[in-house]
């Protein structure tokens, strides 16, 4: 709880690999890193209750939603609609397939959505503990895909397995940083103008290596 002048900063800083916009990439605070192969969106989240979860820590049983936003690349029919699909393979650390659900979105696939309307894919899953079989941790395999044609966006969640009793890692204010090279940013509670981010070789300690800098 904040204090009157106590505050708590969480702050994640993902170098130029992490902008979403990009090919391939990794998300602050969960980890999950993603494949853009056509598709692309402008963030996604894990959400609990409405909060977003700020670690890749999740108990069994815990019910939580994966949010694609403001999703792009996915055909267009005569009628401005588009056909996305989703599918969902839980792997345990050998990547051997402990569950598969084939299509999240299987009652849209004739519909479809409006192009127009289409602001986020919000998918909502469980990690069952008769799915989990004692592992510790898994591996959440997310396929967007097209369902006219072969483009898709893949993520791959690593979560590590918490018991019950231990407070899921939540915060309800989640704020993009502005970087001066499209790194990806997010801090919680504490809002951040700007961080300028550099490759500094000034430093001559070990002139054979160089230096991260972060200006905030």
């Amino acid at each position: 709880m904040l204090k009157t002048i106590s505050i708590s900063l969480t702050l994640l800083l993902f170098t130029a690999t992490g902008v979403f916009c990009q090919t391939n990439g990794i998300l602050p605070f969960t980890g999950i890193r993603y494949f853009n192969e056509g598709i692309y969106a402008k963030y996604v989240e894990v959400q609990i209750n409405g909060a977003t979860l700020t670690s890749n820590r999740l108990p069994a049983n815990k019910e939580f939603t994966l949010k694609l936003q403001l999703p792009t690349g996915f055909t267009e029919d005569g009628s401005k609609k588009v056909y996305p699909a989703v599918e969902v393979v839980y792997l345990n650390n050998k990547k051997q397939v402990l569950g598969t659900i084939p299509n999240v979105l299987k009652d849209s696939e004739r519909t479809g959505y409006m192009t127009t309307t289409l602001k986020e894919i919000a998918v909502k899953l469980v990690l069952q503990s008769a799915v989990l079989k004692n592992e510790t941790e898994c591996l959440v395999q997310v396929r967007y895909y097209d369902l006219k044609s072969k483009k898709q966006l893949r993520l791959l969640f690593p979560v590590s397995i918490a018991p019950a009793s231990e407070p899921v890692a939540l915060s309800k204010v989640s704020l993009p940083i502005k970087t001066t090279d499209q790194s990806q940013g997010l801090s919680t509670l504490v809002g951040i103008e700007k961080a300028i981010i550099m490759v500094d070789t000034s430093i001559r300690v070990a002139p054979k290596n160089a230096y991260l800098s972060i200006e905030i």
